[in-house]
């Protein structure tokens, strides 16, 4: 350490001896004026060297890179730099002997050349009313200010305008360029580059067509204009269009001939100085290569008998054209009237002919390519009609069939045209067309029309078309929909089915499931009524309350073609029935998953079989558990969720339940609730449980997701159930809330029956109110209903029922007219009521004024699609129409008709068979009438039948007609089956109905019949007199005085001591007394009983009978008069009576003077022999006849 200290101290030593100098420590600072990074060629520059904290006498030295020798002083100015003083700069002091250190460098940049601008705009266009910012700017150095310059026009000079910054915004077009300076002595920089700013104007030009057509063609003259508001003065016009061709600076650009490619937009736009208006909107030009073929329509191709027929000319797209016309030869002049042109383009014709049109427009006239021919037929008035043989308008792969044209007038001098669904085979000119093997190319409609061979363009119409369907099938599936699925107590069930290929000729088949012996299949048994099958796709089973299996199959022809059997449906019932019936162990629908449960079949059979009903297959306890006898033991697991019955081997099927598994093995809930439907005023109880019973908590009780209980109570009670309580159950415990479950509540089921449901006139009406599970204590309630304007109905408590009946059964005495009845039964002192049973109604023919019913055409049977109006007349101004059809159903005009006013107006289909009637707003029901539809709509016969009951005594005439009148044939008809007429005349005419006449009647033609109709035939009425006449009391007086000589010449005639007139009507008659008997409502005879003339004297008594029938079925007015004469001794004492009687019958004709007769029976002389226990037989009585001529003695 000390060896080297000597030595440096030896060192700097020496270094002063030799140089005599030393270094100080202020080390200088090398800066530049102006302090920029960049300089250029030309500039003055000055470099400043700075010592701080020394001696200010110092002398400077300087490192530069040119060989100029710099300055001994502190500042170097370079007064016009050049390339060569690039480079670095360095300095020092220098005082005596001591010296600073060299600065650190400093680098000057000169650049030889001087720096070019940057002009640049944000937009070259400045929009109208607005401006343009224009920046210019040197790269890589600062302090510049500018200066701004413009000019107006490429020739012009440019001039100094505002603005010494960066940045200028102008609002002028022109050409614009920027000069850039700095320093003391205004360095400049070289002139930017030119930026041309186009100012746009407010003016919008429009460019337009100077003919305004949409479509030009190859070779036309177009000229586009560009038209500039406010004038064309000094504006010079620029085109853009969308082909190569260099367009004018002109206002107006004319295509001497358009080609394709002169398509296009065209914009246009004005230009002034510095100046443009905006683009125009484009207008769209289109050419087209091809010369245009118009159009040529008619308004129909037919022209009736004495009619016109108007054909357009036009060419599409386009406009200006006018039309030459031609008729059967196109290089014929032009067929008008009017000019060469049409302008409309449209002409008249009354001659058929083909025709032929052109356009042509412009000047030279352009023309278009001759339209398309149209054929014009003129219509004779013949007829074409085709038929089919087999009358099916469909038929399977492989079958024969004819398709015939017959055009009434005869076949001479026709050519037979056929449209036909294929192109191929196409028919021949004949009127026949055969198909020997037809397939699915044959399917489609058929129609045929008549062309005269002497006149081409005559022609009949086409024919109705007859429609053709080929079935590439053997047999066709049809489908069973069935509902509702699940049944309430005493629910229908409507079966709907449903041909794959649907047409005319079905019949279809319904079949009830029956379970066998044999096998797990079913048998099938045709429901009632099917034996046939029947025409209406649907059916109706009537209250079933049993679970059960349908299914249907359609059939057709004879030997019936049968489709096949439809897939198995199945509808479901709760109930049980003593023949099968099925139970749950345990009793309850939710079960935890793994949990072992029995489903136990009893009834009437020893062989039975459970099966599950899982997403629409329906296996058997064999493959999900173990059969034993009649007990199905299984455990549940995720599968177990379904619909569960018992099926007989000796054909029943047992109630169905349903079965939900929880599948939380360890803290799965369950509601625990009854399998099956409880009886409204039952009680019931529901419960909650886990799998283990060890959790206690509160428990909610939940309706149809309604909280209804909330306590510590594990059961949910209900004493009384109600339909009320009928919904979804569940139950929530410790946070966990099980599945829900349906309950269901049957009422205490009503069935009202009617007895009849056709009234004849005068008839009384037996309802009959049922009870599901009849009991002690119910009491039943009879309604009637009444309509109301709100298209329902009230119901007014029939007489006698405001607190019920103990009979479940009341008569209607002797109505006449419509109705519709519903029962109720109650009980209790606070009376609980069941629900009201369905309407039902019963019908009557009768009219009366407050509401009729009629029909027009006026018959029962009506062809398919035939327009029929049903019209309601009476007391009131608001009506509506109903119609109950054969499904059971009750519908209003709405729903199957329109209803305008009073009338429903329906067009007839399948569905139109049934019962109508009418009923008004104020309340009442019409008449009720019959409809049957004949559903063959080519070949369907009818009876022509009266709708309304026909009056006894008048005349009736029935018909037999197709839909089309030109078949002559035998016509037979038939009363209740049995034929009663056989000749060629149409028309069954009978004279004078009677009773006997009643019943059913049909017809046949052709070996075709028509449906059956009942003609209802009732009794006349004629109207009672409320009050007796006084002359006619006089009358009868007299005549019995009259009658009483008569019975004393009589008297006197037999020489019998003891004289009287005895009745025969009561024993007590003859203890001188009369027994008034009650008539019932339904007898048409009212009677009338007289008081005792006097006591003990003589009895007088009067019948007034009003519509009585005879035995020849007239209408008579009978007065009876029965009189009792005493024979009184001397001393006042009677005499008892003889067995000897005479009876009067006097008959009265009270319209005319005919004569009135007194009829009077005498008995055989002597008294009866009387023995004992027994009276003799009376014997014979002799009739007397007395004419009684009234007169005015007698005030007749």
């Amino acid at each position: 350490m000390g060896h080297t200290s000597l030595c440096v101290l030896s060192l700097f030593l020496l270094n002063t001896l030799f140089y005599g100098k030393a270094e100080v420590s202020s080390k200088p600072t090398v800066t530049l004026q102006p302090n920029w990074s960049q300089f250029y060629r030309g500039e003055t520059i000055t470099v400043r060297c700075e010592i701080h904290g020394g001696d200010t006498e110092w002398e400077y030295e300087w490192r530069t890179p040119s060989s100029n020798n710099p300055p001994s002083h502190s500042e170097y100015t370079i007064s016009r730099a050049a390339v060569s003083d690039h480079g670095e700069y360095r300095c020092r002091g220098r005082a005596n002997n001591s010296y600073t250190e060299w600065s650190e460098p400093i680098t000057l940049s000169v650049s030889y050349y001087k720096p070019r601008l940057t002009l640049r705009s944000d937009t070259t266009t400045i929009p109208a009313g607005g401006s343009v910012t224009l920046t210019c700017s040197v790269t890589n150095s600062a302090d510049w200010r500018f200066e701004w310059f413009r000019r107006s026009s490429r020739s012009s000079e440019p001039q100094t305008i505002d603005g010494s910054d960066r940045t200028n915004s102008i609002t002028e077009g022109g050409i614009y360029h920027c000069r850039g300076r700095r320093g003391s002595n205004n360095f400049f920089t070289e002139n930017s580059d030119e930026v041309t700013i186009w100012k746009t104007v407010s003016s919008k030009p429009t460019v337009t067509l100077q003919t305004n057509w949409s479509q030009f063609y190859h070779g036309e003259t177009i000229t586009v204009r560009c038209e500039i508001q406010g004038g064309d003065t000094g504006w010079k016009y620029e085109w853009t269009t969308t082909n190569s061709n260099k367009p004018p600076s002109l206002s107006e650009y004319t295509i001497s001939r358009a080609a394709v490619s002169d398509s296009g937009e065209y914009r246009c736009r004005g230009r002034r100085g510095y100046s443009y208006t905006e683009w125009s909107e484009p207008i769209t030009l289109s050419v087209s290569s091809d010369k245009p073929r118009p159009s040529l329509t008619a308004d129909r191709k037919v022209i009736p008998a004495g009619g016109r027929v108007t054909l357009t000319c036009s060419v599409s797209s386009s406009s200006g054209w006018k039309y030459d016309w031609y008729r059967d030869n196109k290089n014929s002049e032009p067929r008008t009237t009017q000019g060469v042109f049409q302008t409309p383009g449209i002409i008249i014709v009354s001659e058929g002919g083909l025709y032929w049109c052109r356009g042509g427009r412009g000047v030279p006239v352009y023309y278009t390519e001759y339209s398309e021919e149209v054929r014009i037929d003129t219509i004779v008035s013949d007829r074409a009609v085709v038929s089919l043989q087999p009358n099916w308008p469909e038929i399977y792969r492989g079958d024969t069939i004819t398709v015939r044209c017959e055009i009434q007038g005869g076949d001479t001098g026709w050519k037979y045209e056929w449209e036909t669904p294929s192109s191929y085979n196409k028919p021949s000119n004949q009127h026949e067309y055969r198909i020997s093997s037809v397939s699915l190319s044959h399917s489609g409609d058929y129609r045929c029309r008549g062309r005269m061979k002497s006149s081409q363009y005559k022609r009949t119409e086409w024919s109705a078309p007859i429609k053709l369907t080929v079935y590439d099938t053997d047999k066709p599936l049809p489908v069973l929909t069935v509902s509702p699925s699940w049944l309430s107590p005493g629910d229908s069930v409507t079966l709907k089915c449903e041909v794959e290929h649907p047409s005319a000729g079905w019949r279809i088949y319904w079949y009830k499931a029956v379970p066998t012996r044999s096998n797990n299949f079913y048998s099938y048994e045709l429901l009632p009524g099917s034996i046939n099958g029947t025409e209406q796709d649907s059916y109706i089973v009537h209250g079933p309350t049993h679970t059960a299996g349908y299914a249907c199959r359609a059939g057709r022809g004879d030997p019936v073609y049968y489709t096949q059997y439809s897939e198995l449906k199945f509808v479901w019932s709760g109930d049980f029935h003593p023949a099968a019936s099925l139970t749950v162990s345990p009793d309850r629908v939710q079960h935890f998953i793994h949990d072992s449960v029995s489903l136990s079949c009893e009834g009437n059979s020893a062989e039975w079989r459970v099966r599950r009903f899982e997403g629409g297959y329906v296996p058997y306890c064999s493959s999900w558990g173990r059969m034993t006898r009649f007990t199905c033991d299984f455990y549940t697991s995720q599968q177990s969720n379904g619909v569960y019955w018992c099926e007989s081997g000796s054909g029943e099927f047992s109630n169905a339940v349903n079965i939900t598994v929880q599948a939380d093995y360890h803290d799965g809930l369950i509601l625990v609730s009854p399998v099956r439907p409880v009886t409204e005023g039952h009680s019931v109880s529901l419960g909650c449980r886990f799998r283990t019973e060890n959790k206690l908590s509160s428990v909610f009780f939940y309706h149809n997701d309604k909280l209804i209980q909330n306590d510590t109570r594990r059961e949910l009670n209900i004493s009384a159930v109600s339909k009320s309580h009928e919904g979804f159950y569940k139950c929530q415990c410790s946070g966990i809330k099980s599945a829900q479950s349906w309950m269901s509540v049957k009422d205490q089921h009503r069935v009202l029956t009617v007895s009849p449901s056709w009234l004849s006139p005068g008839d009384s009406v037996t309802l009959k109110c049922e009870v599901e599970h009849p009991s002690a204590g119910w009491r039943f309630y009879w309604y009637k209903a009444v309509p109301t304007r709100s298209h329902n109905y009230s119901y007014e408590l029939l007489p006698g029922s405001i607190n019920g009946t103990e009979q479940d059964s009341y008569i209607v005495h002797g109505p006449t007219h419509t109705a519709g009845y519903k029962c109720r039964a109650g009980r209790g002192d606070l009376v609980h009521y069941t629900q009201y049973s369905e309407l039902k109604f019963v019908w009557s023919g009768d009219f009366h004024p407050a509401a009729f019913l009629t029909v027009s055409p006026d018959r029962v049977q009506h062809f398919i699609y035939d327009s029929v109006s049903l019209s309601c007349e009476g007391n009131s101004t608001e009506w509506r129409v109903m119609r109950f059809n054969e499904e059971g159903s009750q519908l209003s005009c709405s729903s199957w008709g329109r209803m305008t006013g009073s009338t429903c107006n329906v067009d007839i289909s399948q569905k139109s068979n049934g019962v109508y009637w009418c009923e008004s707003g104020s309340g009442e029901f019409s008449n009720a009438v019959n409809i049957t539809v004949q559903a063959d709509h080519h070949d369907g016969l009818i009876l022509v039948s009266p709708v309304l009951p026909v009056t006894e005594g008048h005349s009736v005439s029935f018909g037999c007609r197709f839909r089309t009148e030109n078949k002559l044939c035998s016509v037979f008809f038939y009363h209740n089956d049995k034929l009663i007429q056989n000749d060629t005349r149409g028309e069954l005419n009978i004279s004078a109905v009677s009773k006997s006449h009643e019943g059913f009647y049909k017809c046949q033609c052709s070996g075709r019949k028509s449906a059956q109709s009942w003609m209802s035939v009732k009794v006349p009425v004629q109207k009672q007199s409320s009050s007796f006449p006084v002359p006619l009391i006089v009358g009868l007086v007299s005549v019995i005085i009259l009658i009483i000589i008569l019975l004393l010449l009589l008297y006197r005639y037999r020489k019998s001591k003891d004289s009287c007139i005895r009745s025969i009507w009561s024993e007590s008659s003859r203890r001188g007394s009369v027994t008034n008997h009650g008539v019932n409502q339904n007898e048409t005879q009212s009677h009338e009983y007289a008081s005792p003339l006097t006591a003990g004297d003589t009895y007088d008594t009067i019948k007034d009978s009003e519509g009585a029938e005879n035995d020849a079925g007239e209408s008579q007015d009978v007065m009876y008069s029965l009189i009792e004469l005493k024979n009184v001794r001397k001393k006042g004492r009677y005499h008892e009576p003889a067995d000897d009687t005479v009876y009067s019958d006097l008959k009265i004709e009270t319209t005319d003077d005919s004569p009135m007769y007194a009829q009077v029976n005498r008995q055989a002389k002597g008294r009866a022999k009387k023995k004992k226990g027994k009276s003799a037989p009376a014997e014979t009585p002799e009739a007397v006849y007395c004419e009684v001529q009234p007169g005015t003695a007698f005030g007749l």
